[in-house]
């Protein structure tokens, strides 16, 4: 008991620490985000039932219209939307995969169909960013940019509140 005890820390210790020997995640060596991000061929869409509520300017009636509007618009007033899923579609292999810009715009597919090299540094909190070792990023980045190559930073950190590094 002793014996498979150890096993178990040693093998659990060596697949937290290194690569996994067998490798469930998404995101594993090997795998191709660009090609994770596509649809499977055939792919069924995601149907919705759009309702939008105006209300009557004159009468002050709240109507429902699924999947249209009121005709005559100049009459009635938006107040709301409702979408209700009819079908679920099919989702790429990596549906939770996405760089975002600083205005929260998707970044993902532009940055992949470079032709060039990009390096990505990837800072999981901006707040806990070692200032030396960035000093030696800065390095490392600053030749990349020389030779034309693009360098960006990601991370998961809100932009609002980071300290200027």
């Amino acid at each position: 008991m002793l014996l498979l005890t150890i096993a178990s820390v040693v093998f659990a210790y060596r697949n937290i620490y290194y690569e996994p020997i067998k490798d469930f995640r998404p995101y594993k060596v090997g795998v191709s985000i660009p090609e994770g991000l596509k649809l499977p061929p055939n792919a069924k869409p995601y149907k919705y039932e759009n309702t939008f509520i105006y209300k009557n300017k004159k009468s002050g009636e709240v109507k429902e219209f699924k999947g249209t509007w009121p005709q005559d618009l100049d009459n009635w007033t938006f107040v709301d939307r409702k979408d209700v899923m009819i079908q679920k579609g099919d989702d790429p292999k990596l549906k939770d995969f996405a760089i975002k810009d600083a205005e929260g715009a998707d970044q993902s597919a532009s940055l992949f169909e470079e032709e060039e090299y990009i390096f990505f540094i990837i800072i999981p909190e901006i707040k806990k960013t070692n200032i030396e070792g960035y000093k030696k990023l800065e390095k490392i980045t600053d030749e990349a940019l020389k030779d034309n190559r693009y360098v960006f930073m990601l991370t998961g950190s809100l932009v609002e509140g980071s300290r200027s590094i």
